[in-house]
């Protein structure tokens, strides 16, 4: 009876609390999770033919509430910068990668695949990847129930450190 007492606490505290301890991310001043160790499979591909992608652009999801845009930022390294903001003239918002999910991406002929770092209590930390097609001004994801609108922004600066 005295062994429950104490194996029970124990594989509770592993299933919970490992991630707690171990934290394979760190976080940003802003709030937002970085990988401590670069898991990303999609870096190592490179970013493919990146003349399909505007790079003096976002790409925004149209709110569906709440009036929040979803926006994918491209740099030319192949890393992506995933956020979300009220306004499409927030260029702060834009600029700040401190601020956001962090990714890769990689395109073949006209398809792209984004590999983003994700955390949660529930599955501590995870790289989920997902495919899309590009056209002229869009970006295509999950059969065509989200469509990332290309929109032109100057003034966007900054290097990514991921």
């Amino acid at each position: 009876m005295a062994w429950k007492n104490l194996v029970i606490p124990f594989f509770s505290f592993l299933l919970v609390g490992c991630c707690a301890i171990t934290h394979p991310y760190y976080t940003t001043k802003f709030g937002s999770s970085r990988p401590k160790v670069n898991r990303f499979t999609l870096n190592k591909k490179g970013a493919g033919n990146i003349s399909l992608i505007d790079f003096d652009a976002i790409y925004a999801l149209p709110p569906k509430k709440d009036d929040v845009y979803s926006f994918i930022r491209f740099f030319k390294e192949g890393q992506i910068l995933v956020g979300w903001t009220r306004s499409l003239d927030n260029i702060k918002k834009f600029n700040n990668l401190e601020r956001g999910i962090v990714g890769y991406y990689h395109i073949s002929n006209d398809t792209i695949y984004l590999e983003q770092y994700m955390t949660s209590p529930h599955f501590c930390e995870k790289y989920y990847v997902s495919e899309g097609i590009i056209t002229k001004d869009s970006l295509i994801f999950n059969g065509g129930n989200a469509v990332y609108k290309r929109h032109k922004v100057s003034g966007l600066k900054g290097e990514p450190n991921w």
